[in-house]
C-alpha cells in the first residue's frame, strides 16, 4: 500500500517540474510541447499535493478489500496485520475549505464572467447545487409555477431525490433561459445551462479559471460557491440547521454542521447578540434599584435628594 502512496507522490513531483518549466518557456515566450503540458496537468488539479487523492484512493481500496473477505474471495488484507491498522491515511491533508466569498469578490465575479457562467454563479449561490447538478440539469426537472427544482436520485452524490425551492432572483435567471433564440420555449430535455437550444456543455473549468483571473480572486472553486449559499441561509434568521442540510441534500445535520465553518459575519452577529443580552440584563438591572429607590423614598426611608444625586441606592 505505502508503494502506491509513494508513486503517486513520483507521479507529481515529475508533473511540477513540468508545470515549472511550462511557466518558464510561457515567460520567455516560447512555445510548450504538447506532452510537456499534458504531463503539467496532475500539478495544477492537485493542490494539496495529491494527499486527499491518495486517501481517497486507498479509502477505496480499503473498502474493496473488506467486501472481498465478505464475499469470501481473500481471508486476509493488506490494511492491517495480527489486527492492527498498517496503513495510515494522511490525515493532515483532511483540513475542510472554509473559503467564501469576502468583500465586492462576488460582484467582480459578475462583472468578470460572460452571460452563461453569470446564470451559473447565480444558479449555484441561490440553490446550492453542484456545477455537475447545474450542467445536468433539463427543463423537465424545473417547475417555475410552483417554485421549485427536483433533482432525481441518479443526479445526486447522495443517490437520494433532491428538491429546491426557486428564490426570485434564480426565477428570473431562468426565465430568461427558457426560449430559444426564435422564441420558442426550450422542450423538457433541454439543458437550463446549456447552450442556447438546450444542448449539453460539459465543463466550466475553463471559463470559470479565466474568470477569477479577470476578476482578481485566488484560490476560489466553483464548489465554495455551494458552501456560500449554506453560510448565507444559516445567517438568515428564521432558517434553522434542517432546512440548510435539506437544502443542501446532506444526509444528517452533522454533516451539515461539519460543512459550514464558522464565518466571520456569524461571529460578529454572535458578538452582536452578546451585546444586546449584556445590555438588556443591564437594563433591568437599573429599572429594578430605580424601583426600589422610589419605593423608599416614597416611604420616607431614604432623602430625596440622595436619590435624585445618584440614581440608586447602595
Amino acid at each position: 500500500m505505502e508503494a502506491i502512496r509513494e508513486a503517486r507522490r513520483a507521479a507529481l513531483a515529475a508533473s511540477h517540474a513540468a508545470l515549472a518549466e511550462v511557466q518558464r518557456l510561457t515567460e520567455a515566450k516560447a512555445e510548450s510541447p504538447k506532452a510537456l503540458i499534458v504531463a503539467s496537468r496532475l500539478a495544477k488539479a492537485t493542490p494539496k499535493n495529491g494527499e486527499v487523492g491518495t486517501n481517497r484512493l486507498l479509502t477505496r481500496l480499503q473498502h474493496l478489500y473488506v467486501w472481498a473477505i465478505g464475499e469470501g474471495y481473500v481471508t486476509e488484507t493488506p490494511f492491517k496485520r495480527h489486527g492492527i491498522s498498517v496503513v495510515k491515511l494522511n490525515q493532515s491533508a483532511e483540513k475542510a475549505r472554509s473559503r467564501r466569498l469576502v468583500g465586492d469578490e462576488d460582484i467582480r465575479l459578475m462583472h468578470a464572467a460572460g452571460p452563461h457562467l453569470q446564470a451559473l454563479i447565480i444558479a449555484a449561490l441561490e440553490t446550492g447545487c453542484r456545477w455537475g447538478e447545474l450542467l445536468s440539469l433539463t427543463w423537465g426537472q424545473v417547475d417555475l409555477d410552483g417554485g421549485t427544482i427536483f433533482l432525481p436520485a441518479e443526479k445526486t452524490n447522495t443517490h437520494e431525490d433532491r428538491t429546491i425551492p426557486i428564490t426570485s432572483r434564480l426565477k428570473a435567471i431562468l426565465e430568461m433561459r427558457r426560449t430559444d433564440p426564435e422564441g420558442e420555449y426550450l422542450p423538457a430535455s433541454a439543458h437550463v445551462f446549456g447552450n442556447d437550444v438546450g444542448e449539453a456543455q460539459d465543463s466550466i473549468k475553463t471559463a470559470w479559471r479565466l474568470t477569477c483571473q479577470r476578476a482578481g480572486i485566488t484560490d476560489l472553486h466553483f464548489h465554495d460557491l455551494r458552501r456560500e449559499c449554506g453560510a448565507r441561509l444559516i445567517e438568515t434568521p428564521g432558517i434553522s440547521l434542517v432546512d440548510v442540510r435539506d437544502w443542501l441534500g446532506h444526509k444528517t445535520v452533522d454533516m451539515t454542521n461539519t460543512y459550514l465553518s464558522t464565518t466571520i459575519g456569524r461571529l460578529q452577529a454572535a458578538g452582536r447578540k452578546v451585546d444586546r443580552a449584556r445590555q438588556t440584563a443591564e437594563r433591568k438591572v437599573k429599572t429594578a434599584q430605580t424601583r426600589k429607590c422610589r419605593t423608599l423614598v416614597a416611604h420616607k426611608q431614604i432623602r430625596p435628594a440622595a436619590f435624585e444625586a445618584t440614581g440608586r441606592i447602595s
